[in-house]
């Protein structure tokens, strides 16, 4: 999930379109970053792989250089405040070297963003829908912090009745449930508040934090491992390996509703540029009704005769040729076309783990 999105029909959350593994073979990274109308080099600029805490500041001249043992396809982000962020797909590979150039140019502030401030009212209310929206309502929300709200700008469209989310710099977020500090930019947040829908792309750092005590270090384990337990990108990470049964999942009707695709030449006619990559590097699944519903721990969730409803998700593909390609890390290729309804689609921002995250 090198970037980060997040469609929500009434939610739906999506891993993004790369591939990654650790090596012990590390890869470089270097570049400079300047300024795009003078050519002045810009010191302090964030630049990492979009979704892990792999990355560098630049220096005073700025230089930024890192490594990394993940392999695979990446955003990688330059951010710095007073500019407009820019990114590039990049593909890893043990012991290669990147040398990756930035351009940066100002971001430009207009007059009515410059003079929303944070006591007015209007604006509070929007803060207050955006969270509920991004970073969600549920056990971990309360203690998740947005430590620069100041940042956000709403602008209203009346036709759609949603919101789209700016920033003035990178909005940063700290996550006192499974202790990380992540700083984000975005690419596209629109939302309507009053249901709740909408969709986000976002880019973010993730930066682990030091725990005070064992206590603290404890829970935030157990926390990640909530958060991870039956989430839709652990189905889809145990889809991959064949561990549906194992790692309690059931996919309602049990018929197979999912089919594993076992013939490349479908692939090959379906994705005519990139099969031989995704061959390699995915499984593909087509989904033989229109949804597959699927649950977690169904034994736990018995009500009278059936299941409780509000422990199942919905899964549905978009368009042709309408096929689940899924990697190893159990993230989708073109997540933009997959839809999830049900209990998945409560889980937002505040349940958000790095992509290197292992449990």
């Amino acid at each position: 999930m090198s970037i980060f999105l997040k469609t929500i029909c009434y939610a739906v959350i999506c891993a993004l379109p790369f591939t990654f593994k650790v090596t012990a073979q590390e890869s470089v990274l270097l570049g400079v970053v300047s300024e795009k109308a003078t050519g002045n080099m810009i010191p302090n600029v964030n630049v990492y792989l979009s979704g892990t805490s792999n990355g560098a500041a630049t220096d005073s001249l700025g230089y930024y250089k890192f490594t990394t043992k993940l392999t695979g396809q990446f955003n990688l982000v330059a951010s710095a405040i007073g500019y407009e962020s820019v990114s590039q797909r990049v593909e890893l590979f043990p012991g290669k070297k990147l040398d990756i150039d930035f351009e940066m140019e100002d971001m430009i502030l207009s007059m009515e963003a410059v003079s929303v401030t944070v006591s007015n009212r209007v604006w509070e209310n929007q803060v207050a829908s955006f969270k509920k929206f991004f970073i969600g309502v549920d056990d971990f929300s309360d203690e998740v912090i947005i430590q620069n709200r100041e940042v956000l700008d709403f602008d209203w469209n009346e036709e759609k009745e949603e919101y789209k989310v700016t920033l003035r710099e990178p909005l940063r977020i700290l996550n006192n449930a499974l202790g990380y500090e992540v700083e984000l930019e975005f690419e596209n947040v629109i939302f309507n508040p009053e249901n709740n829908s909408g969709y986000y792309l976002v880019f973010p750092k993730y930066k682990e934090i030091r725990p005070e005590n064992k206590r603290e270090s404890r829970k935030w384990k157990r926390n990640r491992n909530l958060a991870y337990e039956g989430s839709s990108w652990h189905f889809f990470k145990s889809l991959y390996q064949n561990r549906l049964k194992k790692d309690d999942f059931t996919v309602i009707p049990r018929r197979a509703t999912i089919k594993h695709i076992r013939d490349r030449e479908i692939i090959k006619r379906a994705y005519p540029l990139r099969w031989k990559y995704l061959v390699k590097n995915y499984k593909a699944y087509e989904i033989i009704d229109e949804f597959a519903t699927v649950g977690h721990d169904l034994d736990a969730a018995r009500y009278g005769g059936g299941w409780d409803q509000n422990e199942l998700s919905q899964i549905k593909v978009l368009g042709r040729p309408g096929y689940l390609l899924i990697n190893s890390m159990g993230n989708i290729y073109q997540p933009e076309k997959v839809q999830l309804y049900g209990k998945w689609s409560f889980d937002r921002f505040s349940k958000s783990l790095p992509f290197d995250y292992k449990n």
